[in-house]
Order: structure tokens, then sequence, then C-alpha cells
């Protein structure tokens, strides 16, 4: 369905059609459409409702590329002595560490919103000074249905839904495994 023939009010009315459609297990790709094709728009119905209003919750984002700079020499960007690592709570304070780090700069987090049995949702990318700005307005039934969802398009969510565990085995696949243990294929 082409989305040139509806026209909603405010974002807060297409939401609003949205949840009803979604409730009914009707399409909403049609409010989707509307609600996303403008960020500006969004983003300001998501500071009224995510940021103000103090209700949502949110995760930081990352992924394994970012975490552990797979795409570069990691040991350009960080002495060998912190990286080899063989305790698991030092491997998960590295983690934390670094999470930290990449939080503090430009970062990405999924927010969500529970409102009338579902969950609002949407992205948020620091803009530096511009602040927050927020894109992908989605519904899900459960949180763990939107974690699920952000974790298959490849994001990792450190200690939320991750477990770790998890992250420990991905340090030392990308690092202990690369960097000290010879493993030369990657």
């Amino acid at each position: 369905m082409s989305n040139s023939k509806i026209s909603y009010t405010s974002v807060g009315q297409a939401i609003s059609e949205a949840v009803a459609k979604y409730k009914k297990n009707e399409s909403i790709e049609d409010c989707l459409l509307w609600i996303n094709e403008d960020e500006d728009r969004l983003t300001e119905w998501a500071y009224e409702t995510f940021l103000y209003d103090g209700i949502d919750d949110y995760v930081f984002l990352t992924t394994e590329d970012e975490l552990f700079i797979t795409d570069d020499n990691l040991l350009e960007y960080f002495d060998a002595k912190e990286l080899d690592l063989t305790e698991d709570s030092e491997i998960d304070d590295f983690i934390f560490q670094r999470t930290q780090e990449l939080f503090m700069g430009d970062s990405h987090a999924a927010h969500f919103y529970y409102q009338d049995e579902v969950y609002l949702t949407a992205f948020c990318s620091m803009w530096g000074a511009a602040g927050p700005h927020f894109s992908g307005f989605n519904i899900y039934r459960s949180k763990e249905e939107y974690f699920a969802y952000l974790k298959n398009q490849g994001y990792i969510l450190p200690y939320e839904s991750d477990t770790g565990a998890d992250l420990i085995s991905m340090f030392r696949k990308n690092v202990t495994d690369k960097y000290f243990r010879g493993d030369s294929s990657s």
C-alpha cells in the first residue's frame, strides 16, 4: 500500500493507528512508511516521548566489528599487554571498558517504550552537538522479540541480551585466537 494517500496530523496519531492495526494483526507497513519517511518529524516525537517523559528504556548497540576493530589491526589501538588476557574476569573488564569508550563517542542505541501492550521502538544515533536523532520506528510484542531482531541485524547488546559468556567467547575469537595463538587465517 502506498503511503502517498495517507496523511496524519501527527506522528502520535500515526503511531496510535499503527498500534491499533498491529494489535488486530493487520499490516502496519503504510503507517511505518509515513512515520519513518521524515526523520526530523520522528525525532521530534521521540524527544517528547522517549527523552522528556522519562518513560522509555534503551540499550546501547555495537557490533562485533566495532567492538574488536576487526577491519584493522587491533594492536595498533591497544598495547599487547592490554589484550593478552587469560582470565574471564580480565576479559569481562576489558569489554566493559571498551563498550564504555564506544558509548561515549558517536554511539547508537535502541530505544523501546511499553505502551498499550506493545513495545514502540526506534534507533537513536548521536549527531555530535545536534544531539540524539531517531530513525527506524517499529512495533514489537515484547522486548525479547525486539532484542532478537537487533541481534539478527548483527548488533551486540552488551550486558543486556548478550551474556558475559557470549562476549568473552567473541573476545577469544577476535583477539586471543587471532593475535596470541597465531591464527593467521583472519
